[in-house]
């Protein structure tokens, strides 16, 4: 049996009455075995050594097009809001609120 043959096999197997449960068990045997090995790549040292190179390197190359990158300057935010004046703080805002509406309905 190919490494082929599953791509051919599965789905006839499918279509068929009863299926081989051995052929499809040895399938999920290899979907196992190749994420396993996957994984496995993954906790490798040499893996890892790889990637934080490829990292560094990209980081190195950001570095170097954004100091040739010709951007406007950015200017700061303008403030919305005046400061408050130190007077408003003491004051509660809810009874002012609740003095001007002298139980009238707003609508």
């Amino acid at each position: 049996m190919g490494k082929g043959d599953f791509r051919h096999w599965l789905p006839a197997a499918l279509e068929k009455d009863r299926l081989n449960v051995l052929k499809v068990g040895a399938w999920v045997l290899g979907i196992l075995s190749v994420s396993a090995n996957v994984l496995q790549l993954a906790d490798s040292p040499t893996f890892q050594k790889l990637l934080s190179n490829v990292m560094v390197t990209v980081a190195e190359q950001k570095a170097v097009d954004d100091e040739n990158r010709k951007l406007p300057p950015v200017d700061a935010m303008p403030l919305m809001l005046p400061p408050r004046r130190d007077d408003d703080l003491g004051k509660p805002a809810r009874e002012e609120f609740s003095h001007d509406l002298d139980d009238e309905i707003p609508f």
